[in-house]
């Protein structure tokens, strides 16, 4: 059986541009049974560091851009409703724990928690035969990546060096064989760290495991004792770099 791949570059960010080549996709080939949003971008500095136009960009890509993608293609995609699909939001482990320099871009990614908790709620009211699906990917050795160290504050790439840099075909490949699942989970995660976090952080996620339910009810305060002692590394390690770029500083002004 032959595959015929189509390929099509469009600005998700405008969302008058992207309803037209949604619509004329749909129309010649049919809605998707899978939708992934990957999209975005990092821009790790220090608070004092960012402008105005950083915090825009990214709410325009992370956010507004998967929620514009999501807008076009629901409506195709619920017409099918013997097939129906599975849509694929791509959040981060920055979107469930804040930390130092993602100020700007950890928001943006916990708000597509919050958009797909509530779309998920209206989409499960409705009988929809679409489920929405959250990925928190960890740090992914991705060209884009690659460009987000380039300029990534020293106690960002610390803490974010903990949970260790992952291979993209193990993360694309997980996230796509959990996506083609008739009833996948709620939240994709990665390794023990995400998983911990995923448990953590649950909150008014939907159950679709009686594992999953099982363990955040039973292991929530175990797993918030052991995130205090990340908290209180993760201050010792900002503290430090603190330090050091005031040492520096002061030697500076001495020389």
């Amino acid at each position: 059986k032959s595959t015929t791949v189509r390929t099509i570059s469009v600005d998700i960010t405008d969302d008058k541009v992207l309803n037209r080549v949604v619509a004329k996709l749909c129309g010649e080939v049919g809605p998707p049974s899978l939708l992934f949003n990957c999209a975005g971008v990092s821009i790790p500095l220090d608070f004092e560091d960012l402008t105005p136009s950083n915090f825009q960009s990214q709410v325009k890509l992370n956010y507004l851009g998967s929620a514009y993608v999501v807008k076009a293609f629901l409506p195709y995609m619920e017409q099918q409703n013997h097939i129906g699909g599975n849509i694929v939001l791509t959040s981060s482990m920055a979107g469930q724990a804040g930390t130092y320099g993602y100020s700007s871009y950890a928001p943006t990614k916990f708000a597509l928690r919050g958009f797909a908790e509530c779309l998920s709620m209206e989409l499960a009211a409705h009988k929809s035969n679409v489920n929405i699906i959250l990925a928190y990917p960890p740090d992914t050795n991705t060209p884009g990546y690659e460009v987000e160290n380039r300029n990534k504050p020293e106690a960002c790439r610390l803490i974010s060096e903990g949970s260790g840099i992952w291979d993209p075909d193990v993360v694309g490949k997980k996230i796509v064989k959990e996506a083609c699942k008739s009833n996948p989970s709620f939240d994709i995660y990665f390794g023990i760290d995400g998983w911990m976090l995923s448990t953590l952080a649950c909150g008014f996620n939907p159950v679709t495991s009686v594992l999953d339910a099982v363990c955040q009810v039973s292991m929530m305060g175990l797993l918030r004792f052991v995130s205090l002692f990340y908290l209180m590394d993760f201050g010792r390690i900002t503290q430090n770099c603190m330090d050091s770029s005031e040492n520096a500083s002061d030697k500076a002004k001495e020389d």
